[in-house]
């Protein structure tokens, strides 16, 4: 598993006065790397494909880790060659993170201090935990855990983490199965002083309206905006001399990806996709992809037998979500050779900033039944979760901060197996010019399809696989308007009636209803791992009840019950 972890032995760390930092030589072909230091260790894995862009800096009995991708410093681009100067500036003041732009975390170790940081989306988490002897961390979980039973730290289950993985299918805030572990939260900054240890947020999202801009004046920004990303992303495939690859669906954001890169002369690209053989997904995918002339991979769905792989998914996200919202994303990932290409390109949170991850016209208070689904076990936590409320400025960045940055990323756990990822909305320019944009013009993404009719034109040609239509102006007006919704009902109640519609790329019910072999698999992988909780009768018997049901509580009950037996056993 590609991730890295680092063990401070706090008492022998904090005595020392200069530190020297010793590299393990590995073999000429493992990619895994050790370096020791007084009071401590870190591992990690280096890709070679990137070895210029990420990794190790040290200089001046200081060692720098950057794990992922750094495009700008300071609104510089930073290429290869440069990366050293972004090194010694957080060497310098680790507060200088608040001027880096991309999809990257690390730390900075000095003779008796340390900082950890993470990035503004927390697109490339640091999970952490501390006592009063150690200081462990690491960019998945169930590497905290193999560590601290290495040197013999006991540690229990978070209930509550494991009743809202229960409940919604991913876990809310910065906790995680194992108490005391916690992820760093987006933007801040962890620093070790001798034993002390404290925390600061450096960067906050919000949702300031700014109503002296008109509609062309936001389309104007977020075309000015999105190219800049654009150009980020592609440009350090260029900068490596590799190849683009980019995702593809039937929906907008990852088509506004392709058709702006294409436009700003990214053309040779490979478009990749997976679904449902002959679903809308793709073969619209397919026909975008011919479109813009890019290279077309499909990796057929059918029939579902790829969810039989639980353990390695929730070996990747250490139980964070439920295994079967990204195994199809692994599954399609092991067929695919990366060595030619860079920075797989996705349209993540697309649609989620512009405008879906509003409950209305205007904001709201973030609440259950309009920031999440209520489920029959979540009464158990309601404390915890309205902790997560009340946290939370309003409904969309509740959202923003749960749903997207700890669910919809679970997809990125499996891509960085592979190669890094990037999604150009994710830039943070782009997320904090799509959040001060006023409620009633993006609320059901009205904004999203005039800027791409007056950007891209180009991307209007082809119709969304969730619509059946064009993404064209006139079906934001009456009558037209109603077209488009009567589909996306009508689809709904196909799949309500009728257990062999393929409603998407992934059609669980379908799957279930027809082959047999793995819905018994699926439930006989509950039953048999129950073991694993046997030690709590009300968590198993919850998980026992869900396994009776349909196959959402069954993929939410088995992946806690994959993620307790491998990070316990």
């Amino acid at each position: 598993m590609k991730s890295f972890s680092l063990y401070i032995d706090l008492q022998a760390f904090k005595h020392c006065k200069q530190q020297v930092f010793t590299p393990v030589v590995p073999q000429a072909e493992d990619l895994e790397r050790q370096i020791t230091f007084e009071g401590g260790q870190l591992n990690y894995e280096i890709e070679p494909r990137f070895k210029t862009v990420e990794g190790i800096a040290i200089a001046q009995e200081q060692l720098s880790f950057i794990n992922g991708m750094i495009y700008q410093f300071d609104n510089t681009v930073v290429k290869p060659e440069g990366l050293q100067e972004v090194h010694d500036v957080l060497q310098s003041k680790t507060e200088n993170v608040s001027l880096c732009k991309g999809d990257f975390s690390g730390f900075v170790l000095k003779a008796s201090s340390a900082a950890l940081f993470s990035n503004k989306t927390n697109s490339k988490p640091i999970f952490y935990y501390t006592s009063d002897t150690h200081l462990i961390c690491a960019s998945n979980v169930m590497a905290i855990a193999q560590i601290l039973k290495a040197k013999g730290v006991p540690f229990d289950l978070d209930r509550e983490a494991a009743y809202s993985l229960l409940s919604f299918g991913y876990i809310l805030g910065d906790r995680t199965l194992i108490k005391g572990v916690s992820r760093l939260a987006a933007a801040t900054i962890l620093k070790l002083d001798g034993t002390a240890i404290t925390t600061q947020q450096y960067h906050q999202f919000h949702t300031t309206a700014n109503t002296s801009q008109s509609e062309c004046d936001f389309i104007e920004q977020l075309d000015q905006t999105f190219t800049k990303a654009i150009h980020n992303e592609f440009g350090r495939d260029q900068d490596l001399s590799l190849k683009h690859m980019t995702t593809i669906s039937g929906g907008m954001d990852s088509r506004m990806v392709l058709a702006y890169a294409h436009q700003l002369g990214y053309t040779d690209q490979t478009a990749i996709t997976f679904s449902q053989s002959h679903h809308a997904e793709h073969s619209i995918a397919q026909k975008v992809s011919q479109f813009y002339q890019a290279q077309f991979k499909f990796y057929p769905l059918d029939g579902g037998d790829y969810l039989r792989n639980i353990d390695q998914p929730i070996a990747y996200n250490g139980g964070s979500c439920v295994y079967a919202g990204a195994c199809h994303t692994l599954a399609m990932l092991k067929e695919l050779d990366f060595e030619h290409y860079g920075i797989l390109h996705t349209g993540q949170l697309g649609d989620a900033v512009l405008g879906t991850y509003l409950s209305g016209p205007k904001h709201e208070t973030a609440a259950m039944g309009r920031s999440l689904s209520p489920h029959e076990l979540s009464g158990k936590i309601q404390p915890y979760i309205q902790q997560q409320f009340d946290a939370s400025q309003n409904h969309e960045l509740f959202k923003l901060y749960n749903k997207g940055f700890n669910e919809i990323f679970n997809g990125y756990r499996m891509i960085e197996q592979f190669t890094p990822f990037a999604s150009a909305f994710m830039d943070e320019d782009f997320i904090q010019l799509s959040l001060t944009i006023p409620p009633h013009l993006k609320y059901d993404r009205k904004l999203y399809y005039k800027w791409m009719n007056a950007k891209v034109p180009s991307a209007t040609q082809i119709k969304l696989a969730s619509t059946n239509v064009k993404p064209k102006m006139k079906y934001l007006q009456t009558p037209y308007s109603w077209i488009p919704k009567f589909n996306a009902y009508l689809n709904l109640a196909k799949y309500a009636l009728l257990p062999g519609h393929v409603v998407s790329m992934n059609p669980f019910k379908k799957w279930f209803s027809e082959n047999k072999e793995l819905a018994n698999y699926i439930y006989q992988y509950g039953q048999d791992h129950l073991q694993y909780i046997a030690h709590d009768q009300e968590l198993r018997d919850d998980c026992k009840k869900m396994l009776q049901q349909g196959f959402s509580d069954q993929f939410k009950a088995i992946s806690l019950l994959s993620a307790v037996k491998q990070i316990w056993n």
